[in-house]
């Protein structure tokens, strides 16, 4: 014999769908061949741009943004500058988080809650005049 509990016919909703909205594109032959390059493991095509279209949005929405044509070299596109100016900014936070290493490494964090990663900023001496 069934409890009644048991014979509780719950409905179930479908979740609702994260992307409604669609959009048809035309790429250049070897296009996707070279995103097939660059693909994480797990990543599909629709993935990776998405992602693309939401870094490209966040770049375009900054101030500086329409300024950005002014400052590339001749025959500099915008892809090009990007790339630089990113692996220049990861540069100069390996050497950061680096020499934050090499400080918390000789001297102990006052709180440990802190994570070893923050950069330790030591005072700057005041201007002579």
């Amino acid at each position: 014999m069934r409890h009644e509990a048991d014979s509780c016919n719950t409905t179930r909703m479908a979740r609702p769908r994260r992307f409604t909205e669609k959009i048809m594109a035309r790429f250049q032959e070897g296009t996707l061949a070279r995103v097939d390059t660059v693909l994480k493991p797990n990543e599909d095509h629709p993935s990776f741009v998405r992602r693309a279209v939401e870094l490209e949005t966040a770049l375009r929405s900054r101030e500086w943004y329409g300024k950005l044509a002014q400052s590339l070299l001749v025959g500099e596109s915008e892809v090009e500058f990007c790339v630089k100016a990113i692996g220049a900014a990861l540069e100069r936070r390996r050497a950061a988080l680096a020499q934050a290493e090499y400080v918390a490494s000789r001297e102990p964090l006052a709180r440990e809650d802190v994570p070893r990663t923050e950069i330790i900023r030591t005072p700057k001496p005041p201007k002579r005049r």
